[in-house]
This record gives structure tokens, C-alpha cells and sequence, in this order.
């Protein structure tokens, strides 16, 4: 995988301290190399992620982390500080979980592209 996953953050608790921000840069997504391949997108390149609720900026890690058919998208990120001010939950729904009624916020359909 080209590029680093640190997870300065640990959750959006340290997500505006500037030391946090300068070591994380900017927000990346994972993405299988064959899905980068489809979509003609390469490693470091800026890219969109969107579904019908909304849509967020990142920067392509392309390589093996992830399986093909999957993304990964690291939460955290406060909108306010993300390249185009939208942060993952700009992709998720309101739909509550069936077991315990909390967020259901890991599994959501997604599409990248360049921009």
C-alpha cells in the first residue's frame, strides 16, 4: 500500500489538534488495487466518494488492505477540517441498528472517482 494509515485522531476527540492534523494530513481512503485500476485512479490522487445522502474528498491509498468491492474511509474526521468540508458521516444514514439501536454507520454503498 502506498502511503501511511495513522490514525492520529483515535476518535474525533483530537481531530482539531493542529499537532494531530499535521500528522495525519489530509483524510485518505483505501482502495483495493483493481477498483483504483477500473476507475483509472492512482495512488495519492484526490478523489470523490459519494452516494445519494452525500459526498466526501479524499486522498487514494491504493493496494492490498482492503479486498476488491470494499473501501475504507476512516471516521473522526471533523467536517469542518476535511478537504471539502464533509467527513464519512456525510455518507451514512439515519437507519438505527437492529440489535441495541445505535448508529449504523460500517456498511455503506459508496462510489469513487477522480477529481
Amino acid at each position: 500500500m502506498t502511503g501511511k494509515w495513522a490514525l492520529h485522531f483515535l476518535n474525533s476527540q483530537y481531530a482539531n489538534l493542529p499537532r494531530h492534523l499535521k500528522a495525519e494530513g489530509e483524510m485518505p481512503i483505501l482502495l483495493a488495487d483493481a477498483d483504483a485500476a477500473a476507475r483509472g485512479i492512482g495512488a495519492g490522487e484526490r478523489v470523490r466518494v459519494w452516494n445519494d445522502r452525500g459526498s466526501v474528498l479524499a486522498l487514494a491509498r491504493v493496494g492490498t488492505a482492503v479486498p476488491a468491492g470494499v473501501v475504507a474511509l476512516p471516521s473522526g474526521w471533523w467536517a469542518s477540517l476535511a478537504g471539502g468540508g464533509s467527513s464519512a458521516n456525510a455518507l451514512t444514514a439515519e437507519t438505527l441498528t437492529d440489535l441495541g439501536g445505535g448508529c449504523a454507520y460500517h456498511d455503506v454503498l459508496v462510489e469513487v472517482e477522480s477529481v
